[in-house]
């Protein structure tokens, strides 16, 4: 009898692992259709793009035959129609590119630039020099919905060495930023961690994106460069109508101190954001946007303060504008010291021709107390040229002027080369 429990449950154990090896088998089965299936969507694609290609080439050689407008303006139609047709069909539909976009990738993305700066002034006591500006890498990853930045800079070829206990050495290296957001919908989205203030001239800081050398004076003087802390953000241009959009920023974070990255100086935080409207083009404008920023805090002292911007940017075909008002106030604990207000602004106008060669102007001020009725200027004007799009060379001259007698009034000229990596 027991002979007969054995066999019973060895026959069972048996077709057992013999259904699970099956349920595997077809598991496997259906992995392996399916990728068959995506093989040949993507064969499909392959010879839809062969086919476009053709078509390309066979546009062009009409257009080369081609001497009427009316003709001119047919061929034209058809190739957009073919671009579209190529996103449609090809991109849109690329299941390898949705793969990546919502399940990110294996690897992470590294990118960054390296500026070179050689910098002549007549000041007294400044003599001309060479600068290893600045290099910096971009890291970003994408997980899911979630997308993980940071930004090292190394700034003036930064070398050190210890010795008895104690660390020596030149330039600077640090984390600009570094943060992870949650990307839930274009109109509300999350990030924690170290971050720009959402000024437009500090967000798009970048020498490779920039016309001019350096950023206007009043820049992360008046608004601190960055925060530590939790943002919520979001930006579309069709919100209020086809051509009518908003963005928005808000954020809470530390306040001032050595050690912002790691504490607060006090229980309190500071409170800012940015409003961005994005107005109509009346079909001849690129970009029409008009912004405001605010900041409000306490510091450790109990003074409160209390920081807001105006931006407008105006683009309209190679023309560029670009003019921010900014103003800061502190109000003192101590009624005796009164109100400390600073301000600062500029203008900046470029004109691109010949698509890689934009001559640009600016006139800046910054006035770091109205008490003591000082405040400096700054006006100048340059050539930005770009051999190809990852190069960007510029030469500028500049004059600064002081109304401080003890400053010095000086002229001079700069000129960099940038290299986007």
């Amino acid at each position: 009898m027991l002979k007969l429990y054995f066999f019973v449950v060895l026959f069972i154990s048996i077709s057992s692992l013999y259904s699970q090896e099956s349920k595997s088998n077809s598991e496997v089965d259906k992995i392996i259709k399916r990728l068959k299936e995506y093989e040949k969507k993507f064969d499909n694609y392959e010879r839809q793009i062969k086919d476009l290609k053709e078509e390309v080439k066979n546009l062009r050689e009409r257009v080369s035959e081609v001497e009427e407008d009316k003709k001119v303006e047919e061929l034209r139609e058809e190739v957009e129609d073919l671009i579209e047709e190529t996103e449609s069909e090809v991109i849109r539909e690329n299941t390898l590119g949705l793969l990546n976009s919502y399940l990110g990738t294996d690897f992470v993305n590294i990118s960054g630039y390296y500026s070179f700066v050689f910098w002549q002034d007549d000041k007294s006591s400044s003599p001309s020099r060479f600068r290893a500006h600045e290099l910096t890498f971009f890291f970003q990853k994408q997980l899911h919905k979630f997308n993980l930045f940071a930004e090292i800079a190394f700034e003036n070829a930064p070398s050190f060495d210890a010795e008895d206990g104690e660390v020596h050495g030149s330039g600077e290296i640090f984390v600009e930023q570094a943060w992870l957001e949650y990307l839930y919908d274009p109109l509300f989205n999350v990030r924690v961690g170290l971050m720009l203030t959402p000024e437009a001239r500090n967000l798009h800081h970048y020498p490779t994106t920039t016309y001019s050398i350096y950023s206007p004076v009043h820049t992360t003087k008046i608004f601190p460069r960055e925060f530590v802390g939790i943002s919520a953000y979001g930006d579309t241009e069709y919100l209020l109508s086809e051509s009518f959009g908003v963005g928005y920023i808000l954020y809470i974070s530390n306040g001032e101190s050595l050690d912002k990255g790691k504490t607060d100086s006090n229980e309190n935080k500071v409170f800012g954001g940015k409003l961005i409207l994005h107005l109509p083009l009346f079909n001849f404008l690129e970009q029409f946007d008009i912004a405001a920023n605010f900041s409000y805090g306490k510091t450790e002292d109990k003074d409160r303060d209390l920081l807001w911007n105006i931006e407008v940017i105006l683009e309209i075909k190679n023309f560029f504008l670009h003019i921010e008002y900014a103003q800061g106030r502190r109000y003192f604990h101590d009624k005796t010291l009164g109100l400390r207000e600073n301000y600062g602004g500029f203008l900046e106008m470029a004109y691109t021709f010949w698509d890689k060669y934009s001559i640009y102007g600016r006139g800046e001020i910054f006035d770091p107390d109205r008490r003591a009725l000082d405040h400096s200027k700054r006006i100048l004007f340059g050539l930005r040229y770009k051999p190809i799009s990852e190069i960007s060379i510029k030469g500028e001259f500049f004059y600064e002027w002081h109304r401080d007698s003890s400053e010095e009034n000086f002229s001079g000229f700069a000129v960099s080369i940038v290299a986007l990596l």
